[in-house]
């Protein structure tokens, strides 16, 4: 496995090549690029790659760039026409995985589009009583495959934090024992002839680990080639609540100091076999990097990421 610098986790608007040029003065062995906004600037594949490749950085993962929770069939529809466009620019870069969030909850506009979902296989009844299982299979089938074609996975990750199913009306998946998630990820695997994890995978972050209260055994059971894509972050240093007050929103560096065990995850992750990127996650507001200038922010978090990387 390999430590990645996460521009988007920072908040930062800089132009690709001074992101690139940042996660390299900070000793990051990758970068994880936002390809839509990239696209959209009009910043040139190629171009990139040459700058990732002179300075010896890898390509990590991205963000999937439809938008897809908002169920605006319009809005998700031309993002899903783009996307061929937007694969073969993360493609060009040597970018992994593509990764999204899953629903944790759902409100009654959810639940009403849930009922109507028509995907190309339906799970178990008793996996799916209020139909959110259909949603997903329904609206995350058509990427899979123009990720697919593309030699790009997705990465799915669960949401811990207990205050995203706040007032909602029905729960959904936000753990990685939840049954309903390994049929999604092997129906989706099943669309495309893939093997387990091969197409679609898993995101493992080590703060909604923490904030669901599971153990890393529930990521390992997994397997290794499950594993797509890592993020790790820990509480702020003065929280001092229970688990159903942490805010996703803020956090802390991945340091040792701190209840979420990053080391020890980090380390099992790379005794089971994985290889991919560990990206520290802190969140835009997080208080331990306000007011720095980026390049400090970039070095304190690769210090901060040193203080819990195992040795291998």
């Amino acid at each position: 496995m390999f430590p990645s610098l996460y521009p988007r986790a920072l908040g930062w608007s800089l132009p690709a090549h001074d992101q690139i040029a940042l996660a390299a003065a900070a000793r990051f062995s990758a970068v994880d690029l936002a390809v839509r906004d990239l696209h959209d600037q009009g910043a040139s594949a190629p171009d990139l790659r040459r700058q990732l490749d002179s300075l010896g950085l890898r390509a990590g993962g991205f963000p999937l760039p439809v938008d897809w929770r908002s169920l605006d069939p319009n809005r998700i529809q031309d993002q899903i026409s783009r996307l061929p466009y937007l694969a073969e620019f993360a493609q060009t870069l040597g970018l992994l995985t593509a990764s999204t969030w899953l629903l944790p909850a759902a409100d009654d506009h959810a639940l009403a589009c849930a009922c109507a979902a028509r995907p190309p296989m339906r799970p178990p009844n008793d996996l799916d009583p209020d139909g959110l299982l259909r949603l997903h299979l329904a609206l995350l089938s058509p990427i899979v495959r123009i990720l697919h074609r593309h030699g790009l996975r997705l990465a799915l990750e669960v949401i811990g934090v207990p205050s995203f199913r706040l007032g909602r009306r029905a729960t959904f998946i936000h753990r990685l024992d939840d049954p309903r998630l390994a049929w999604l990820v092997s129906a989706l695997n099943h669309l495309v002839d893939a093997p387990r994890g091969h197409a679609v995978g898993l995101l493992c972050d080590t703060f909604h680990l923490y904030a669901a209260d599971e153990p890393i055994e529930h990521a390992l059971a997994w397997g290794p080639e499950a594993i797509a894509w890592v993020h790790v972050a820990n509480l702020p240093p003065d929280f001092d609540g229970p688990r159903s007050a942490i805010r996703d929103d803020d956090r802390g560096l991945p340091s040792h100091h701190g209840p979420v065990p990053n080391r020890l995850v980090l380390k099992r992750l790379a005794e089971a076999g994985y290889r991919g990127p560990v990206s520290p996650e802190p969140m835009p507001g997080c208080r331990s990097l306000a007011g720095l200038p980026p390049r400090h922010q970039a070095q304190l978090l690769r210090d901060a990421l040193q203080t819990v990387w195992p040795e291998l």
